[in-house]
């Protein structure tokens, strides 16, 4: 009779069905796997403990490490940091620089000229001033003639009076005019006058210091021979603007003189010089 059950059957049953099964074979097919699992996991231990036995034996047993021996250094002085003075810098006024200031001739009626380049820089050559005999004017004072008188003593030295035969003039110079016929006009015309100013009239260094800037009217006569007197400020600035002004009036060439019923004439000229900086 089969009392095999073959859904819980397994293959040792089926091998060992009908045969006798207490002879020891299907004891140990059935113990097989058990074995089996046992000897697996104590090989698996058996490795990790002979793995990990360095491990192991250095935990249980650490090793001795010598301390180095310790270095002693020599003491170092220290020495205090010097602290460095700043002395404050010194604030240099930077030098003033000499800035050309700006002539600008006076406006007047002449017309302008085009002449070319090459004539644009005239030569300054002394005037030649014609002779027309003296124009001024002599104010004469008549002395009153004296009349003789009679003598009363005798003999020599004891008479009384005088005789006056003479005259006696006095000559003072002339108002120069304030408009002529033909105004005075310096050498080479009002561009010339220009360059003149330009170059010689400088910048006073207080003035330049103070932002001094405007206009200097000059008054001066052009006499009857060119040359420049009595110069004078209408209207200064001050700063020594007005001392430059009239230094370079003074030192200007002579000009050709103004000239009144074809005669020359002393003229009065005034003049604005124009101190400016760019």
């Amino acid at each position: 009779m089969n009392t095999l059950d073959l859904r819980t059957a397994t293959l040792d049953d089926m091998v060992f069905e009908g045969r006798n099964k207490a002879y020891g074979a299907f004891i140990l097919r059935r113990l097989y796997h058990q074995h089996l699992a046992r000897a697996s996991a104590t090989a698996i231990i058996l490795s990790l403990l002979f793995i990990s036995s360095p491990l192991i034996i250095r935990w249980l047993f650490p090793p001795v490490v010598e301390a180095a021996e310790l270095m002693v250094l020599p003491p170092t002085a220290i020495e205090p940091m010097q602290v460095p003075v700043f002395e404050p810098k010194k604030e240099v006024a930077p030098p003033v620089a000499q800035v050309r200031p700006i002539v600008r001739p006076p406006a007047q009626d002449i017309a302008t000229q085009v002449v070319k380049d090459e004539l644009v820089k005239p030569e300054i050559v002394k005037p030649t001033v014609t002779d027309v005999g003296p124009i001024t004017d002599i104010e004469t004072i008549a002395g009153s003639t004296g009349k003789p008188g009679t003598g009363t003593g005798t003999g020599a030295g004891t008479g009384s009076g005088k005789t006056d035969s003479g005259t006696t003039k006095s000559a003072t110079p002339p108002a120069p005019f304030i408009t002529a016929e033909v105004m005075p006009q310096f050498v080479g015309g009002n561009e010339a006058l220009m360059k003149y100013m330009q170059k010689h009239l400088k910048y006073p260094p207080l003035a330049l210091r103070n932002n001094i800037e405007g206009k200097v009217f000059i008054s001066f006569t052009v006499q009857a021979d060119g040359s420049i007197a009595d110069v004078q400020v209408l209207k200064g600035l001050g700063f020594g603007t007005d001392e430059e002004a009239i230094r370079v009036v003074k030192s200007m060439p002579s000009w050709v003189p103004g000239q009144q019923n074809k005669r020359s004439v002393a003229v009065r000229y005034n003049m604005p010089i124009t101190f400016r900086y760019d």
